[in-house]
């Protein structure tokens, strides 16, 4: 009987301060100035305590060793020889953000915000604050309580994920994963979706632009699908610059447009790694050297052409290929 009395007594005097106010003391001065603070919800920890206010910001006031005040310092508050409660400022939860319930632990508090993020800040002891280290958040000692924000609608899921903060509306899923462009998506370990509207998919994807999707790192060679891929146009962005020998062969997994430049006659002309589809090939007059093309070439009216051996000029060689035959066709004298 006695420990539900006890209970009871506990929870009146909780409902008591929710429904008054704070008394705040500041001796600073060597007098006595009561101001009053409506709050909302507050949790007490071992050695301090958090209190949400009706303006659904947070103070936190006690022992501040590390940093589980979240006020950048290791600093009490409220303990008559430093900052009052009644003077101290609200925590800096992100710009924009604000609580929407608190609790506190033995040395970290944490704060539900109110785009359904939580934030921590204190003694990250055992990784208690959830950004993937032992770091202390809150104590100005390695990194601002505000500095690591979540946009509205964010969602993060795995280790350290978002740990650079996230965009309004944005995703990050994988370890390390990192969406903080508004309306981005990263999804993969150390994936990165840095520009509004942006999509990484895939282990170290990066997008670099807003708008854009980036499959996979820099690694990744080959993108295969089942289905077609319908676009409204494409482009390829780089060239492979090819010299001139006498024995020349051109690897067809480097590029689809080619520039080779004539310095010599050519007369072994080789392809390699090749694939259903279109290349180019630029050949771009050094001098009056030749190119002595495949004989198994398909080319229309079935007339080779001769390069032109104008220097300086550029001739265009477009091929097709079927997956078994080269179709070639020839621009020149450009």
């Amino acid at each position: 009987m006695r420990r539900h009395i006890q209970k009871l007594t506990t929870i009146a005097s909780v409902l008591m301060l929710l429904c008054v106010s704070i008394v705040h003391a500041d001796v600073g001065g060597g007098s006595t100035s009561i101001s009053r603070e409506r709050i909302g919800y507050l949790s007490a920890g071992d050695t301090h305590t958090c209190v949400v206010l009706v303006d659904n910001s947070v103070k936190c006031f006690g022992l501040g060793n590390e940093g589980q005040l979240g006020n950048e310092s290791t600093s009490n508050i409220g303990d008559g020889i430093g900052v009052s409660v009644a003077s101290s400022s609200a925590i800096s939860l992100g710009l924009g953000r604000s609580a929407r319930a608190i609790a506190t632990g033995t040395s970290h508090t944490c704060a539900l915000l109110d785009n359904l993020a939580v934030k921590c800040w204190g003694s990250g002891l055992y990784g208690r604050t959830g950004y993937g280290d032992s770091n202390n958040r809150g104590d100005n000692r390695v990194q601002e309580v505000s500095e690591i924000t979540q946009g509205l609608n964010s969602i993060a899921i795995g280790t350290s994920a978002a740990q650079n903060g996230q965009g309004n509306n944005a995703v990050a899923i994988g370890i390390a994963s990192n969406s903080t462009g508004n309306s981005a998506t990263a999804i993969g370990a150390s994936s990165s979706a840095g520009y509004e509207n942006s999509t990484a998919i895939g282990h170290q994807a990066t997008t670099t632009a807003v708008n854009t999707i980036q499959l996979g790192n820099t690694s990744i060679t080959d993108v295969k699908t089942s289905g077609a891929v319908n676009a409204k146009s494409f482009y390829l962005n780089a060239t492979n610059a090819v010299t001139a020998a006498a024995s020349t062969t051109i690897d067809l997994s480097l590029s689809n447009i080619f520039k080779v430049s004539l310095g010599a006659n050519i007369s072994t002309l080789s392809l390699s790694n090749a694939k259903t589809g279109t290349y180019v090939i630029q050949f771009i007059q050094g001098g009056t050297y030749s190119v002595s093309f495949p004989t198994t070439w398909k080319w229309s009216g079935s007339l080779v052409p001769i390069i032109t051996t104008t220097a300086g000029k550029i001739d265009l060689i477009t091929i097709v290929y079927d997956g078994s035959t080269y179709f070639a066709s020839a621009v020149q004298n450009f």
